[in-house]
């Protein structure tokens, strides 16, 4: 199920909705293979041997870093992570993620919404109140999140500090972290038209708080391919190169999809199951007429 199933806060995708969807592909005759680990419990070789198709969409399941100096204080929290934690807890798996009571959330996409928005319902539920702030690049018009997250985001007590950039996290002398110092971004893209942001060094604010979010972004893990595979698999920038009909260009029998191609997208990557679905039974039966 992915991030709609683990990472997906329930305000969002109650589980019970996933888990009905979930059952009913069981019931057309998929089998699940839970808590294996491609790479590790089976080799991605061996699938390719026994299998006449393999399908990949393992995602981007690792939140992106960033290099700032404090960045590896133990406050600071990984969105991917905490939303795990969070959806164990609010499934009844696991205890509450242990919170703060006034924390920053770096990032303005919407997974840095479903961050904010699930501490806020988190503080309410722990202290009574919630302090969320938000740390992001972009002004109010470049925000990557949707429209409708902003608005209800705001309305639920999301304090944003926009246009301003990450420079280091800040700590007493005690080493408590107690907030992000940023300085004003003056421009997120270069010449060339590449996100290339630049800061203004004498603009700075901090941000105050007891815990920072990071939120900026997910990375791909393709650990599981042998390396003889990556030889012949063509990567660009994380991503998986496929043709039209999902299938990876250079390996027969190989297809793709989701966030693994494009990015994050679970519209798209829904759509590519059924683009991957029609492309592999395609392959199918050209290698039967052989």
């Amino acid at each position: 199920g992915g991030p709609m199933r683990y990472g997906a806060p329930k305000y969002r995708l109650p589980d019970d909705v996933t888990t009905h969807d979930i059952s009913f592909i069981e019931k057309l005759g998929v089998k699940i293979h839970t808590n294996t680990e491609v790479g590790k419990d089976v080799k991605f070789s061996d699938l390719q041997k026994k299998y006449d198709a393999v399908f990949i969409a393992t995602g981007y399941p690792h939140t992106r870093g960033l290099t700032i100096p404090g960045i590896e204080h133990e406050n600071v929290k990984m969105a991917m992570e905490f939303l795990a934690a969070s959806t164990d807890y609010e499934t009844g798996r696991g205890e509450m993620p242990a919170i703060e009571d006034d924390v920053v959330v770096i990032g303005s996409g919407n997974v840095a919404f479903d961050v904010a928005r699930t501490l806020i319902r988190f503080q309410n539920e722990k202290y009574g109140k919630s302090s969320v702030k938000m740390l992001a690049l972009e002004n109010e018009e470049q925000i990557p999140a949707d429209k409708e997250e902003v608005e209800e985001g705001g309305e639920e007590g999301i304090v944003f500090n926009l246009g301003y950039g990450p420079k280091q996290i800040v700590t007493d002398k005690n080493g408590k972290l107690i907030g992000v110092e940023a300085c004003k971004c003056v421009r997120l893209f270069d010449e060339d038209h590449r996100f290339n942001p630049q800061l203004d060094e004498e603009a700075k604010i901090c941000v105050q708080g007891k815990q920072v979010y990071l939120a900026i972004g997910q990375t791909s893990d393709l650990t599981f391919l042998p390396e003889e595979l990556k030889d012949q698999v063509k990567i660009e920038r994380g991503k998986i190169v496929v043709n039209k009909d999902n299938q990876v260009r250079g390996v027969p029998g190989l297809f793709a999809g989701g966030d693994i191609i494009r990015g994050m997208d679970i519209i798209n990557g829904v759509a590519d199951g059924h683009t991957a679905a029609v492309g592999i039974d395609k392959y199918l039966r050209a290698q039967k007429k052989k």
